[in-house]
């Protein structure tokens, strides 16, 4: 995705249960050119 591609309206995530956790809970990554990238540099 581009910065063109983000809209209003644009879903980023979805929070939910996985595996072992014990409540809902919000996994997320950040990738650079299709190449999964430390998000520290975001924020």
């Amino acid at each position: 995705m581009t910065d063109s591609d983000f809209h209003r309206e644009t879903v980023l995530s979805v929070v939910g249960s996985s595996e072992r956790a014990t409540g809902p809970h919000l996994r997320f990554e950040v990738r650079v050119a299709g190449i999964l990238a430390d998000p520290s540099w975001v924020f």
